[in-house]
């Protein structure tokens, strides 16, 4: 079983060894998938936070919007650990009585979200804390395990990795590249003793970054990684002729979205590639939260489940809900514009 941190390496190691009889690909949401959250498909939502919780546990908005904030972040928290139980999740210990409110709540919550025939809608990382309670022995299906992209891994995949049984275990990663710490990740390798064995070649860049990298790291961590680059037809440029066929990377759909917007404004017949495919980067969110502004209904549940648009600012503003204070702020940028770039 190899086991990868997103669909886009799955992708790519399908390609690679993908028609092999004896290895299967997956990432770690799709193995526990398979086993456990195929039973809730009719009930999955990539959008699911306080307002929906304000609703399911038929709580009052004005009164009990931090409270529901609350449970939201120990939901978020519980999902993402290793933890069996929402009390052994140590966030808001200073105010005894709120933090008890708050795991009552949330266990609620969660057996309302197990519950297979309600419309209580679920995440996907509940299923895969569901996976990840269930203990699974995997031992009598796979001789080996690896787990790629480690460094970005967290305590519930180690959980599973240990209850799995198996015996075969390869963990790769690197500690200098870990990028998900947002997401509580944590670099799980030190936790496995092992032959250790050091990947320092690099097909991806030439030796002038792998100079420079170098030095980076032995600077920041006293770390001598002595990494050599491959690459050799890489050519360091100081400019981006924009003009010829250029990648552009982003951390944030917004930052795409004005990308986009700039090469459309000056080339209408310009050529766009998305890594991924279009539809992954949800630029249909912008396009909808456009006409929820002019007062349309849309058929969005990330919009739907409020009154207005009004509404929304006013929750968004209240719960520093990033992603709809960047839809706000593209539609004051762009206005109008924004049926036409979509």
């Amino acid at each position: 079983l190899y086991l990868v941190y997103n669909k886009a390496m799955k992708d790519e190691a399908e390609k690679t060894f993908g028609k092999l009889s004896h290895v299967d690909i997956k990432t770690t949401h799709g193995l526990a998938y398979s086993y456990v959250g195929r039973f809730y498909k009719n009930k999955l939502t990539f959008n699911y936070g306080i307002v929906d919780i304000i609703k399911d546990l038929n709580l009052n908005w004005n009164r009990d919007m931090e409270l529901a904030a609350k449970i939201d972040v120990m939901m978020k928290e519980y999902m993402l650990s290793e933890k069996e139980n929402f009390e052994d999740i140590e966030i808001f210990t200073d105010d005894k009585q709120t933090r008890q409110k708050v795991i009552n709540n949330c266990q609620k919550l969660w057996n309302l979200k197990k519950n297979y025939n309600n419309t209580i809608k679920v995440e996907h990382d509940f299923y895969l804390k569901l996976f990840q309670l269930s203990k699974t022995d995997l031992s009598n299906k796979y001789d080996i395990i690896a787990l790629d992209e480690a460094q970005d891994s967290n305590y519930m995949i180690l959980d599973i990795l240990y209850n799995s049984n198996v015996k075969g275990l390869v963990i790769i990663g690197d500690k200098f590249q870990q990028l998900y710490s947002w997401r509580k990740a944590t670099n799980i390798m030190p936790k496995f003793e092992g032959i250790e064995y050091k990947l320092t070649t690099s097909f991806r860049v030439g030796q002038n970054i792998a100079n420079v990298s170098n030095l980076v790291i032995k600077d920041i961590s006293d770390n001598n990684i002595e990494m050599k680059g491959f690459n050799t037809k890489q050519v360091i440029v100081d400019k981006i002729d924009k003009n010829k066929p250029y990648v552009c990377l982003c951390r944030t759909n917004s930052y795409i979205f004005a990308e986009v917007f700039d090469v459309i404004s000056n080339n209408k017949k310009a050529k766009l590639f998305f890594e991924g495919g279009y539809n992954s980067y949800n630029f249909q969110n912008i396009y909808d939260a456009y006409y929820f502004y002019k007062g349309h209904k849309v058929n969005n549940p990330l919009f739907n489940k409020f009154k207005n648009y009004d509404q929304m600012i006013e929750y968004a503003e209240t719960t520093e809900d990033l992603e709809l204070l960047a839809l706000q702020r593209m539609i004051y940028k762009y206005g109008d514009r924004i049926p036409s770039i979509v």
